[in-house]
């Protein structure tokens, strides 16, 4: 977890200095963070509604940028 969460901090410092890249190096985290498998089906659950959440927001700032395809 601690490699996730250092990509997540480059990631989120990314964001604020160069957006698009941010936006992609984010998703990338994303994409790794999904194969997490936690003991607790309610942590499991709760993760998962996050990285929903966060994936989401992500979109939404993408398209206002323009950066996804029609």
């Amino acid at each position: 977890m601690d490699r996730h969460a250092a990509a997540m901090r480059l990631a989120g410092r990314r964001l604020g200095v160069d957006e698009p890249n941010g936006i992609q190096a984010m998703r990338q985290v994303l994409r790794h963070l999904r194969g997490v498998r936690m003991e607790d089906d309610s942590d499991q659950r709760i993760f998962l509604g996050l990285i929903g959440q966060l994936q989401k927001a992500l979109d939404e700032r993408a398209e206002q940028l323009e950066l996804l395809p029609n």
